[in-house]
């Protein structure tokens, strides 16, 4: 496991880059799609990096969105999108890796897979729970707007949520193989567990981010100049 003072010096520095993005205010939704795999493919892919990164990117957009009550809500509404795309490519990168695993069975264990499947199957509350919680601190404009994104998040669901639940199934039955073709056990389920799947989520978030990136870079060039 990363040691606190990482995280906390990571979500530092993501927190003011977060914030400078809104304060430019120039392409928010992408930036900070960019901004957050980038930060989540920094270390290991787990929980605790990813509570970690969607917060300072939340809290740091909340800063730096101004005063004016229009832009407050542009800006968030962005930022929201552009966490939850990339909560998504998150989420695919995980599920990529249970799929990767049952061709790789010597190099996780049955606790790594199935703690994958727990932290994947709660992606879409971990963010709601983790933007409620930054809403409890921002400043009332905000506080409202970001409330407004969370009720709206529940009630119709999210990117994140939409692609778990469609992908459930199939990373269960991933788990299921891969421990029949003998994925191995292992006595201590200490701070080891998870550690090589994170590493190698990480890895694949990485090569998903590049595509993405070239996606974004061709949509800019396509948009007529006004």
């Amino acid at each position: 496991m990363e040691s606190k003072e990482t995280v906390a010096e990571t979500a530092e520095q993501v927190q003011t880059s977060a914030r400078r993005v809104a304060e430019e205010g120039k392409n928010v939704r992408d930036e900070v799609r960019e901004l957050t795999i980038q930060a989540l493919t920094q270390g290991r892919l787990d929980t605790e990096r990813t509570k970690s990164v969607v917060k300072a990117v939340m809290e740091g957009v909340s800063q730096g969105v101004g005063s004016n009550g229009k832009e407050i809500k542009a800006k968030l509404e962005q930022a929201w999108m552009g966490v939850d795309e990339a909560l998504e490519k998150s989420a695919e990168a995980m599920n990529l890796t249970v799929k990767e695993a049952k061709g790789r069975v010597g190099d996780f264990t049955q606790s790594e897979l199935k703690q994958a499947v727990s932290e994947f199957s709660t992606l879409e509350d971990m963010f709601l729970e983790t933007v409620t919680k930054v809403a409890h601190g921002a400043d009332e404009l905000a506080k409202t707007v970001l409330h407004d994104l969370i009720n709206h998040g529940r009630s119709s669901g999210t990117d994140v949520g939409r692609y778990v639940k469609q992908a459930t199934e199939s990373l269960q039955t991933s788990v299921s193989q891969a421990a029949q073709q003998g994925a191995h056990t292992v006595a201590d389920v200490g701070a080891n567990v998870g550690k090589q799947f994170a590493q190698v989520a990480s890895g694949i978030l990485s090569g998903l981010a590049k595509g993405l990136d070239e996606a974004t870079k061709e949509r800019t060039k396509e948009k007529p100049k006004t």
